[in-house]
């Protein structure tokens, strides 16, 4: 009996034996095959960089996240196949980006040496245990490549406590505050990373404002918010900061940087030079005399973006002291050719109407002068003086017009415009405003009023306001300005400065305040053109789109704005 069981069992040790066997030849055969599929010749280090473009990499400076990101979405991938699974989990610098909220332990044991990029509570979206993150993370820190660090739990001064290592790959800090932080003081602790970060380009720092014991230099990239108005930088002591980084690119501050009011003066010839800086923005201001003060002593590249924005909408916030009387150093704000001017400026960024923010902006952007949403005639007035110096070389003025401008304001603006060459205009639905801008065209202080003696008109020797202008646009009810517009090209007809182009248009956007459904401008071959076309070489009308897109903002909203936002 014995020896059955035993010829039994051994019978059944060879069956598995061989059933083994034969699994892991299909196995085999099955590996093979699926080796001969398309998908799998593709070289291996080929489809790293594939699987790495899938990844939702956040930037390195200001990393704000996209709606519906998920940093675990690529790994959907390692189901593919074994050979995709085996290629992923072989390559350490796809585990190199650690979100604490998301298997931290597999990223950084698999990532092995490979530098580190660390989300800490991003956008305080995260939950997490500080205790076992800073477990995971301190003996890693010597390989921390970028630190996304929002301290929305906890001590601050606790977690930043445990960052005292030296850090001597971090390229790019984030160091974000979402709670009250005035008891921490404002200075940025002397332990962070034992002060040693020889390699940091990128800074975003949030309510801190001192940092005597970091060599916080070099930078090419910094964006600093929130900082508390009584402990803010001195402009001398913040021009000291940006000389210690002349290749910097981009300057983010808001509400932040030189404000206070009562500060030591500082020496009128100096000068610090950024000739790399592409974007300065600064939002957040009650007062745009702090910028002008900054302003006087830099020194910027003509392809800098300047971007200042007030979030408030009323009336006590002045564009005028932003121009510094020395514009020598700053070409970026003298060579303007285009200026576009609104009473209103509605964020569309916005998708609901009705949650859209209205700002005063002031803006400098590749030859173009934006000053939208300046709700008041006060507004208006007070940029005419100050920016008459910027606004000489302009050769296109759009302007979109919701308030009673009166016409001796037109005049003041047009007086410094000699340049101009093409006017675009979009009047409210009142007759008023369009008088008071159109009739400004052809009259000066020096010519007699009523404006139908032409005669008299014509023997004056002072030539009207803007002689260059030759192309009209106008986007209203015609039937409420052919008068002012038959006006306006026969004087300047007569007095020998005629328009070439008049290009009336109604607003093919029922949403538009100028749109009036019930009217066809295809009809605009009427008399009135004919009348028109005896002072005017090219009329025209038609349908045509909304003129505020022309008023959009290149770059905005600003990669800037839409953090200090968040």
């Amino acid at each position: 009996m014995a020896i059955v069981e035993q010829q039994w069992d051994d019978a059944c040790e060879l069956i598995d034996a061989t059933h083994i066997r034969i699994a892991g030849a299909i196995t085999t055969l099955w590996t093979r095959r699926n080796a001969l599929q398309s998908v799998n010749k593709i070289p291996p280090a080929v489809l790293e960089v594939i699987i790495r473009e899938t990844q939702e990499l956040l930037p390195d400076f200001m990393p704000i996240r996209p709606a519906g990101y998920d940093s675990r979405r690529w790994m959907s991938m390692r189901l593919v196949c074994r050979h995709w699974n085996d290629i992923i989990s072989l390559s350490t610098h796809l585990w190199n980006v650690v979100d604490i909220a998301h298997f931290p332990t597999k990223s950084i044991s698999k990532s092995l040496f490979s530098p580190l990029v660390v989300y800490w509570g991003r956008n305080g979206t995260s939950d997490f245990d500080c205790g076992e993150g800073f477990a995971l993370l301190k003996p890693h820190i010597a390989r921390m490549r970028e630190l996304r660090l929002n301290l929305y739990r906890g001590s601050p001064m606790d977690i930043l406590q445990e960052l005292s290592l030296r850090a001597p790959l971090l390229e790019s800090l984030s160091i974000y505050l979402l709670r009250d932080v005035t008891a921490i003081g404002d200075v940025l602790p002397s332990f962070l990373f034992d002060g040693h970060m020889p390699r940091l380009k990128k800074l975003t720092l949030e309510h801190f404002s001192k940092w005597p014991h970091h060599n916080l230099s070099g930078l090419t990239h910094v964006c600093l918010q929130r900082q508390q108005p009584h402990s803010r930088p001195t402009t001398g002591a913040f021009l000291d900061f940006l000389e210690g980084c002349p290749d910097l690119e981009e300057l983010i501050l808001y509400k932040a940087g030189p404000t206070l009011e009562m500060e030591p003066a500082v020496d009128a010839g100096r000068i610090v030079a950024l000739p790399r800086l592409r974007e300065l923005g600064w939002g957040g201001l009650d007062n745009l005399a702090s910028a002008e003060r900054l302003l006087r002593h830099l020194s910027l590249p003509k392809e800098t973006r300047l971007y200042f924005w007030h979030e408030s909408y009323t009336d006590d916030f002045s564009i005028s002291p932003l121009i510094p009387k020395d514009l020598n150093y700053l070409p970026c704000m003298t060579n303007i050719v285009e200026w576009r001017m609104s009473c209103v400026f509605l964020d569309r960024r916005l998708s609901d109407p009705e949650r859209c923010l209205r700002k005063q902006i002031v803006a400098f952007v590749s030859g173009v002068l934006y000053t939208l949403g300046l709700p008041t005639v006060r507004n208006v007035q007070d940029i005419v003086c100050p920016y008459s110096g910027v606004v000489r070389g302009v050769k296109k003025f759009l302007v979109l017009e919701y308030i009673d401008i009166q016409r001796r304001t037109w005049m003041d603006i047009f007086d410094d415009l000699p340049n101009l060459e093409e006017l675009v205009l979009q009047p409210p639905e009142g007759f008023v405003s369009s008088r008071y801008i159109l009739s400004s065209l052809y009259s000066s202080p020096s010519w007699s009023w009523p404006i139908l003696r032409l005669r008299v008109l014509c023997k004056r020797t002072c030539p009207p306001p803007c002689p260059k202008l030759k192309v009209l646009r106008i986007q209203c009810d015609s039937e409420n300005q052919t008068y002012l517009l038959g006006q306006l090209a026969k004087a300047r007809k007569k007095f020998g400065f005629p328009l070439k182009v008049l290009d009336v248009s109604l607003c093919s956007n029922p949403s538009c305040p100028g749109y009036n459904g019930t009217r066809r401008l295809s009809e605009f071959a009427w008399g009135d053109n004919l009348v028109l076309q005896r002072w005017v070489k090219d009329v025209d009308g038609s349908y045509k789109r909304c003129m505020d897109v022309l008023m959009d903002l290149e770059g905005w909203p600003t990669r800037g704005f839409e953090w200090t936002a968040i």
